[in-house]
């Protein structure tokens, strides 16, 4: 008979299997997030953790900049574009380290 711990060591071992499945066909954070019914934020945690890395696209970038200089709140970019809070607060101090440069 198998124990609660080793239970859960299994479910999420095939949770993860899938989010990085999800991932290898191209899908994005925001997209696995609703297939699986679960936060943005889990979903790049558990991505982070697989050691998956991915470029933001230009069209997210861009839309982060333009939320930034129309005053939004990162918080409340995150949440229209699908990104968590602190990839939204690298994209906006990188943008304006180049600015400055």
């Amino acid at each position: 008979m198998r124990d609660a711990d080793s239970y859960m060591t299994d479910a999420s071992r095939r949770l993860d299997e899938k989010i990085y499945g999800l991932s290898m066909q191209g899908l994005g954070r925001a997209e696995i997030s609703k297939v699986l019914d679960m936060g943005v934020e889990a979903v790049s945690l558990r991505l982070h953790r697989l050691g998956v890395k991915s470029q933001l696209p230009w069209a997210i970038r861009e839309a982060i900049i333009d939320r930034h200089q129309q005053g939004w709140r990162p918080s409340r970019i995150a949440r229209q574009v699908g990104v968590i809070q602190p990839v939204v607060e690298r994209v906006i101090e990188k943008a304006t380290l180049r600015r400055s440069a």
